[in-house]
């Protein structure tokens, strides 16, 4: 078994459910991957991987779970709106917290 801890954010999109399915299929200890997502958690409860629900724009104590991870792979992005804000929100704003908890918790 893989004993790196992975944090992936956006992990309930159809590429983190895929991604951890094939991760655990290659000896990655579900306890040590951990979810950051607010939608579609329930393609991933099946894992058994840690869930933690929060909205990546918004600083909070989600960013406490950097701690201890080996690897971070981001994946939260909006993909499809007719507006702006959700892009600048979900894309902009997420990517700015993620790289902050990072430097807190590695530097």
């Amino acid at each position: 078994m893989r004993e790196d801890r992975i944090l992936i954010t956006g992990g309930g999109g159809f590429v983190g459910r895929n991604l951890i399915r094939v991760m655990i299929k290659e000896g990655f200890k579900p306890e040590n991957i951990v979810v950051i997502d607010k939608d579609n958690l329930n393609f991933i409860k099946k894992y058994k991987v840690k869930i933690v629900v929060a909205d990546l724009s918004e600083k909070g104590k989600w960013m406490n779970e950097f701690k201890n991870t080996d690897v971070v792979i981001n994946l939260a992005a909006q993909i499809s709106s007719p507006d702006y804000e959700p892009f600048k929100k979900n894309n902009i704003e997420s990517t700015k917290n993620i790289i902050e908890a990072m430097k807190k918790i590695h530097y």
